[in-house]
């Protein structure tokens, strides 16, 4: 029984990081099948290669809604594939992130059915390049404004509602 501490201890690290996610795993049914929703259209309706949606504790100290959360769903794109399928999915990709109209609309979807989110992201996995919705104090959903990081770097901190482009 000499492990028991050892195990107890590691259980108690393990759900006190879970605790966070957890909380934000405790929405609403609508909440969930809603971001189920938009993960399918995504994947149906525009052709596109998916991780699972990502849900993280908004760390933005301008952030108007304290411990809310940001929702990412990522695009897998791979552009040096000769693959046929691949090149077709990673086109969809880039057309997708061309179509803010209709990212904007599935990020008020998100945001309606999930009170606690104030940012969705839509962007490709493993890169930079993304654009970011937010939920404004008004409770109009718009797209973010991208600030450069060349301009000054990428060190000041934004209003809510901006945020660095760095690719």
């Amino acid at each position: 029984m000499r492990f028991a501490p050892l195990a107890l201890a590691l259980f108690a690290c393990f759900t006190g990081s879970l605790l966070g996610a957890a909380r934000a795993q405790q929405e609403s049914a609508h909440c969930s099948e809603e971001i189920f929703n938009v993960s399918q259209e995504m994947h149906q309706k525009y052709s596109l290669n998916l991780s699972r949606p990502e849900v993280v504790l908004t760390s933005d100290s301008a952030n108007p809604f304290p411990g809310s959360y940001e929702r990412i769903f990522s695009m897998i794109t791979q552009y040096n594939s000769d693959s046929q399928y691949v090149r077709r999915v990673t086109f969809n990709a880039e057309n997708f992130m061309n179509s803010t109209g209709i990212q904007l609309r599935l990020a008020k979807r998100v945001m309606e059915a999930c009170p606690s989110t104030s940012k969705v992201r839509f962007g490709f996995a493993n890169s930079s390049y993304s654009i970011d919705y937010y939920r404004m104090p008004s409770g109009q959903i718009r797209e973010g404004i991208q600030i450069n990081c060349s301009r000054d770097g990428g060190n000041t901190v934004l209003q809510w509602g901006y945020y660095y482009s760095c690719s």
